[in-house]
């Protein structure tokens, strides 16, 4: 059996290859950026985290005016619509005493053509106006004469450029399911030498008077945003679509509005027609509801850095310790579980670890590891259990085998869940032995049939084995019709002197049960002698490459046997050595047989004879005179 040290460190070591796995896992379903399998499986948890917690109340600071489809119906215009018309939106947005204005419409193109004048008739509104975020982006495209990939910066004409407060870069990184949860992980975009700040950096700082380029530091350090802050890019989504104050863009052009509905606010405007196709899913999108418009992302991004309820996630060292601890964990205890207990264990986790999850991410706006987490305690445990099947099981199987013969199924039972007790290797022990013996049994089988001298030695065997289990000792080996057992061997046992007397005590009562039922069958009743001695032995495995038994062997073990001859020749049922007496006086009482030389010893030893469990026994057994006849 395996000790529970060496558990502990095979635990320890199928934890790692869990974690290892699960590591190379995400790698290999991986094509080279942040889309691996377990990343979309967090993708979907996350999605799952909002859902749960709910909505949240919209920042009342925050307000968008929409291109819709009553705009269209209203205004009776084809897009795009004139510069001009954007400007006396500006114009009325800045009567109504709008903080920042905030366009999520591209400007890079030059409406002379269409709207003669028009451009800088907007540029004067928006100069005018003096807080207008005009809107700019990156763009992946491929150089059409190399063909090699390359980024180009789509920035407003300059005569709109200029006349802004700032520019603000719209790209919102997506990810791999197609939803978009997170702001960009570099809220300042470096190109060429400049800076541009994120479209909703740039309405944050114009709201708060802070500008977004010349007093950048400033203002990362007024939003939290200065250190790294790559963990806490999650959108704090305050709902689904149409969560925000929406206004259509017609009713401000008519002045048909609340005179304070944009007093002192952050006004983004943008499409939320579905045929501009600025539509894409997010944490809350469903089958009725499926996606957001762009402009609505950009307002719960803006939610976000104005509240400053950042939505956290562990740094990738911290993930993968939390996650190396689990599988550690879940390796260390799959050694120790059953199958079955270990699949409940591990479900339980599972379940416990899911609402952990849930109530960080309510409570405390902290996302923890899923993915992995939900990955790795089941292969851990599925490696455990692989591993117990091919070695552990294997050997709980042998110990059963060898020690079914030994102990009653308790003891096993005891040995398997403490295989320390057991080393079939070899081990010195300090234990007591018994030998027993019928008396002149030999001779009787003599005159027996063969089957009714097998059927006579079964009965009593059979008698005396449970009395022997009964008191938790070992049967090592039936010798003829004699009987050898342990006590404190292989599960060790502090009063294993003690047990020893009262299974010879008890056997010798049974005998008179025994004789009674035999009567029919012997001409004499059995009789036996029990030798009993405590020492020293060297337990384990012996035999040979066909065949071994566990057993114990040793000057203790010669000493029982002599002791178990001079039952017979001095004339006592019962013999303990001196040893024994040592560890058993008080409990029993005892005759003092004197000093007597053993066979093979050249020393004397002092004896005794067991007579009865002192003060309780009433049926002990009476001292008396015995007289065997040799076998």
């Amino acid at each position: 059996m395996i000790s529970i040290q060496k558990r502990i460190l095979i635990g320890l070591g199928l934890g790692t290859l869990a974690f290892l796995l699960v590591f190379w896992i995400g790698i290999a379903s991986s094509s080279g950026g942040n889309d691996s399998l377990t990343r979309t499986l967090d993708l979907k948890f996350n999605s799952l985290l909002f859902k749960l917690r709910g909505e949240l109340p919209a920042d009342s600071n925050i307000v968008i005016v929409a291109i819709d489809e009553y705009s269209f119906e209203d205004l009776k215009k084809r897009w795009p619509w004139s510069p001009g018309l954007h400007a006396q939106l500006v114009d009325s947005l800045h009567h109504y005493g709008a903080k920042t204005i905030v366009f999520d419409i591209a400007f890079s193109e030059s409406s002379e053509d269409l709207y003669p004048g028009m451009d800088a008739q907007f540029a004067t509104a928006v100069a005018r106006a003096g807080n207008v975020i005009i809107p700019a982006k990156f763009e992946r495209l491929r150089n059409p004469v190399s063909g090699a990939p390359e980024i180009v910066f789509t920035r407003p004409i300059p005569e709109i450029a200029n006349a802004a407060y700032s520019l603000g870069i719209t790209n919102t990184p997506g990810e791999i399911d197609g939803t978009v949860q997170r702001f960009p992980s570099t809220v300042m975009f470096p190109f060429q030498g400049e800076a541009y700040p994120m479209l909703t950096l740039s309405a944050i700082g114009a709201f708060r008077d802070v500008h977004p380029t010349t007093s950048a530091p400033s203002l990362l350090a007024m939003l939290g945003l200065n250190d790294n802050y790559r963990h806490r890019t999650q959108i704090n989504f305050a709902g689904p679509a149409q969560s925000f104050q929406t206004i259509s863009y017609y009713r401000v052009i008519r002045g048909d509005v609340p005179p304070n509905a944009f007093r002192n606010k952050i006004v983004l405007i943008g499409a939320t027609i579905l045929e501009m196709h600025d539509y894409k899913p997010t944490p809350f999108s469903t089958p009725e509801e499926p996606n957001m418009a762009g402009i609505e992302i950009h307002a719960n991004i803006a939610a976000t850095l104005l509240s400053q309820n950042y939505i956290s996630v562990f740094p990738p060292l911290t993930q993968a310790a939390l996650v190396l601890i689990i599988a550690l964990l879940t390796g260390i205890l799959g050694m120790f579980l059953r199958p079955l207990a270990g699949s409940i264990t591990v479900l339980l986790f599972l379940l416990g670890y899911f609402g952990i999850a849930v109530v960080a991410f309510i409570n405390w706006q902290q996302i923890l590891p899923f993915a992995t987490v939900m990955v790795v305690v089941p292969l851990a445990f599925i490696l455990d259990t692989i591993y117990r099947y091919q070695t552990v099981e294997k050997a709980r199987k042998q110990m059963k085998t060898l020690f079914g013969r030994y102990v009653p199924p308790a003891v096993v039972n005891e040995m398997l869940r403490n295989p320390d007790f057991v080393n079939l290797g070899g081990v010195r022990k300090r234990a007591t032995l018994m030998f027993s013996d019928i008396r002149g049994f030999t001779s009787m089988s003599g005159e027996m049939a063969p089957e009714e001298v097998v059927s006579i030695l079964n009965a009593y065997f059979g008698l005396m084995t449970r009395i022997v289990w009964q008191y938790k000792g070992t049967v090592d080996k039936y010798i003829g019709d004699g009987l050898m057992v342990s006590f404190g061997i292989p599960v060790p046992r502090e009063n294993h002197a003690e047990l020893a007397i009262q299974t010879a005590l008890e056997m010798q009562r049974a005998m008179h049960t025994l004789n009674k039922q035999l009567a029919k069958r012997l001409k004499t009743p059995l009789k036996i002698g029990i030798g009993i001695n405590t020492g020293w032995v060297i337990a384990g495995n012996i035999g040979s490459d066909i065949h071994t038994d566990y057993t114990a062997i040793g000057d203790t073990v010669n000493v029982t046997s002599r002791l178990e001859s001079m039952t017979k020749t001095l004339g006592a049922n019962i013999i303990v050595s001196e040893a024994t007496y040592q560890e058993a006086k008080g409990k029993f009482l005892f005759r003092d047989l004197g000093l007597h030389t053993l066979r093979g010893k050249s020393e004397p030893a002092r004896l005794y004879q067991v007579l009865s469990k002192k003060m309780k026994d009433e049926s002990a057994i009476e001292e008396r005179e015995l007289h065997y006849e040799d076998d």
